[in-house]
Parts: C-alpha cells; structure tokens; sequence
C-alpha cells in the first residue's frame, strides 16, 4: 500500500513539474511573438524611421492620421548579414529572370497572361492576389509599369508580391533589408473586396470570409529602377531621373551598392 502511494505522489511530482516547464516555456514564447513587430508609419521625403512596437501601435490612429502606408519588421535596430544581403540578390535576380522568361516586359503579354489594371502604376492577377502563395518568381501578384523616358510606352519598373491573407505577415527573406508594408483603410473589408480590380459593382460580400480588417495585406516591391531608398522601397513616386526606356537589369555588384545605398 505505502508503496502504491509512493507512486503515485511522485507522478503527481513529476506532472506539477511537467506544467511549470511547460507554462514557463510557453509564456514568454507568446509575449515575444506580440512584442516582436515594430510599425514605422511611412512618410513620402522622411528619411527616418520612427518605430514603434505592436504593442504602442494603433491602426486606428495611422487611420485617423490618414497615413498611405504602413512598414513592417522584427529587425529592429539589427546590422544585415551577408546571407541576408545574398538572399536579396537572389529573389531579386530571379523575379528579373522570371520577368524576362516570360516576356512580361510587355504589357500586351501581361494583359493577355491575366493582369489587369488597378491603379495608374499597378496591373493585378486575381487569381494569384487569392492564391495564399507569395514570392513566387514567375508569379508576382502585382506588376508595375510606368512610362517610358523616351517614348509613351510603359515599361516594367518592377513587381509587387502580397502575402496570401489579411493575416498574414510578410517573410523578412532578406531580414532587416526586406521591410513589408501595408496600407490602412478608410472602413472595414472584407479579404476579397481589397482588390476589387475596379469592378465597382461586384457582389462581393463577406459570406465566404469571416477575415475583416481596415488596412491590406502585406505587401513589398522588387524594383527594376534604382530607387533612392533602395530596390525594396515602399515608396512609389517614381521621379524623373529613376525612369528608364526598357528594363536593365543591375550587376549584382550595382544591387549591393543601392541596396547599401552607396552612391554610385
């Protein structure tokens, strides 16, 4: 008998001690996922950065404020390591590659491929915007064309990859280089209304998406001109002296230099 009661407690023993490890394990885990995302309200022209953690930031504030766009990063006050620097050369040697491959340089083509347009500088594939995949090379959910330095035409400037939903944080595949960005919303959407591709009179309702949010998904550019902020900028104002007659695709020693926004 005494020795069943031996057992017993020291299971008991061993249990208590499995909850505390568990619970001492668990605890700070979910507190670091809340504390480990900064926002940084992004203003056209400022060059610095004011981050904040998730837990002094407010979307309804960045609403009220009218903010266009809103950064993105767990890299807060951390220096890029080389692999960070050769996976930003890669996506964005292959989303050139892919581009060139599948000649959608040309706007025609990418009319015809399904894009449609959406805004002045962005043409959209819906299937690929709800697809639930991103950083798919040959598959960018957004392309962007601006007009030509030299003729009417529109040029590929670079592409726009979004994450697969509205909960969805976007990959740092580049860690402190690859900052995503979202836009705020002025009312509530649902997931599929935030590209509505300027059907205006669609039905579309939140009777297949319980997912509703004033802001976009997360998004971030590859660009194909060499912007001041570097080929990941979220700015889109694209000057004078960034646009180009045709697509050139940097050296890999150039895309370093503007990605450590050397002068070159």
């Amino acid at each position: 008998m005494e020795l069943n009661q031996r057992k017993i407690i020291t299971f008991l023993l061993v249990v208590s001690a499995l909850l505390m490890l568990n619970i001492g394990l668990k605890l700070p885990e979910t507190v670091s996922k809340q504390d480990r995302w900064y926002y940084n309200e992004y203003e056209y022209g400022k060059e610095s950065k004011d981050w904040i953690s998730s837990k002094e930031y407010s979307l309804n504030k960045s609403i009220s404020r009218e903010i266009h766009a809103v950064e993105k990063t767990q890299y807060l006050s951390q220096e890029p390591k080389r692999n960070h620097y050769q996976k930003a050369w890669r996506l964005y040697d292959r989303t050139y590659n892919a581009m060139k491959e599948r000649g959608l340089f040309d706007l025609k083509k990418a009319r015809k491929e399904g894009y449609v347009k959406y805004d002045n500088l962005h043409w959209v594939k819906r299937e690929l915007y709800f697809d639930n995949s991103t950083l798919e090379p040959m598959n960018p959910e957004s392309l962007i064309y601006v007009k030509s330095s030299s003729n009417n035409s529109s040029v590929l400037a670079g592409v726009m990859y979004v994450t697969g939903s509205l909960e969805s944080n976007g990959l740092q595949f580049a860690g402190p280089l690859s900052i995503w960005h979202f836009h705020p919303r002025d009312r509530e959407y649902c997931e599929r209304e935030l590209y509505s591709l300027g059907d205006k009179t669609a039905n579309l309702t939140c009777e297949n998406s319980s997912i509703k949010k004033r802001r976009s998904k997360e998004m971030i550019h590859v660009w194909f001109i060499k912007k001041s902020e570097g080929p990941f900028a979220t700015n889109m104002n694209v000057n004078n002296s960034e646009l180009i007659s045709s697509p050139q695709k940097m050296e890999k020693k150039e895309f370093m230099r503007q990605l450590k926004k050397e002068e070159y």
